[in-house]
Parts: C-alpha cells; sequence; structure tokens
C-alpha cells in the first residue's frame, strides 16, 4: 500500500470538517438556559432529530455519534485492521466485562462498548464455552 491509496479517506474526513461543532456553537451550548435549548443546538447543527429533552439522553447520542465516527472511518479506510488502535481501550473492557458477566451470571447486554475490533457474539461464545481460541482474530 502506499500513500495514494489514503487519499479518498482523508478528503471525506476533510469533507466532514464542516460539520463538526464551533466556538460559537460551544458558546451557545455553554450559555445554554438549561437541556432543552443544548439540544435545540445541536440540533441547528444536525447532530440530533430530537425536539426538546423527552426521549433523549446524552449516552445515546455520545453512542450514537461514536457509532456514526466509527462508520465513516471504517467506510473511508482501505485497510480495516489500521484502524486497531483505536479500539484496544474498549477491546480491553469487552474482555473485561464478559468475563465479570460470565462470573456473576449477568445478562451481557448494555456492557459492551463499541467500537470493537472483535466481534462480540463471537466474545460472548468463547467466554460462555471457555473457549478463547473461538473468539477469533480482529477483523
Amino acid at each position: 500500500m502506499n500513500e495514494f491509496d489514503y487519499a479518498y479517506a482523508v478528503a471525506r474526513i476533510r469533507a466532514n470538517e464542516a460539520s463538526l461543532l464551533n466556538r460559537s456553537d460551544f458558546e451557545a451550548l455553554i450559555t445554554a438556559a438549561n437541556v432543552s435549548a443544548c439540544i435545540d443546538v445541536l440540533a441547528s447543527k444536525g447532530l440530533t432529530d430530537h425536539k426538546g429533552e423527552q426521549g433523549w439522553s446524552l449516552d445515546g447520542f455520545v453512542r450514537e455519534q461514536s457509532e456514526a465516527l466509527w462508520n465513516l472511518l471504517s467506510e473511508s479506510v482501505p485497510d480495516k485492521t489500521v484502524l486497531g488502535v483505536f479500539c484496544v481501550k474498549n477491546d480491553f473492557f469487552n474482555l473485561k466485562a464478559a468475563l465479570k458477566c460470565a462470573l456473576s451470571g449477568l445478562n451481557f447486554d448494555g456492557y459492551f462498548r463499541m467500537p470493537s475490533s472483535f466481534d462480540i457474539e463471537a466474545l460472548r461464545e468463547a467466554v460462555k464455552k471457555h473457549d478463547f481460541e473461538a473468539s477469533g482474530e480482529p477483523y
């Protein structure tokens, strides 16, 4: 692979920089009177489609934005394995969560962080069966 293989990825990421929050957006968020006003600022930038506080959560918003960013990155690069470095912290956390859930008898749902370089379903099955070779290679 050479440096020209990533020209599309760089151009696509740069094109998406226009949709990032700028200084005036952050100032509007800081000076907002309440959560509804903050949501309105985010909606004006196209970052959320919620109107008001009803049905909106910060955790859900961060999860949606993180997923959208990961999808943008993974669709843009020619080789997804180069993104694995961004998953190390989540992969470590997910392995700990899977082990703790299995040992304590908790349901696995809701304890995993994304993005992950491993298939979460394969990780669940590997921990349940105590077969850690089955978790597979990343990507």
